[in-house]
């Protein structure tokens, strides 16, 4: 499920301001060497979804087992707790969605990389599926990415039927 053209541009101009703002007072754009090289980020992930809300009851809290596969990382499993607030009434059968995350992604050698997501969606209040899309801030760890951070866009789906989902992501990081 897509979000409404003038909201994706809206929310695509936020996020690029989010990204400037973030990158342009890190440590990498200052020239600190603290988390360099930077590298690309991104890949896909497959997601089982477990409500820790009864339905309907808001905010809703997910608990969200990921195994994903990145550049320069490989195959990673994460684990999320989601929030998810509604923004508004529905219109038609789409129910305006905010939602938050933190998330700790494990590499195979076993060192732990922090993100949090912020984003926006929409729930087909009849079919249960879930569309979403939003900003990854990755930042610190442990192992090579204790001095980590960087910035992604991720867009995703799920089902509330399957407890199914799938994303993807794709920026930058430096560790």
């Amino acid at each position: 499920m897509r979000l409404p053209t003038q909201v994706r541009r809206i929310f695509g101009l936020v996020s690029l301001a989010a990204v400037t703002l973030a990158v342009g007072s890190s440590a990498i754009a200052v020239g600190s060497n603290a988390a360099a090289p930077e590298r690309p980020y991104g890949g896909s992930c497959s997601a089982v979804v477990t409500r820790l809300t009864e339905p309907g009851v808001f905010p809703e809290v997910l608990h969200v087992q990921l195994d994903c596969t990145f550049k320069h990382m490989g195959r990673v499993a994460g684990e999320a707790i989601t929030t998810v607030v509604p923004t508004g009434e529905p219109v038609g059968t789409a129910l305006p969605i905010y939602l938050t995350s933190e998330t700790t992604y494990e590499a195979a050698n076993g060192d732990l990389l922090f993100q949090t997501f912020e984003g926006w969606g929409e729930v087909d209040v009849v079919t249960l599926e879930v569309g979403f899309e939003g900003t990854e801030l990755l930042a610190g760890g442990t192992g090579r990415f204790i001095n980590a951070i960087g910035l992604a866009h991720t867009d995703g789906s799920a089902s509330f039927v399957t407890n199914q989902g799938f994303l993807t992501t794709k920026g930058r990081l430096a560790y």
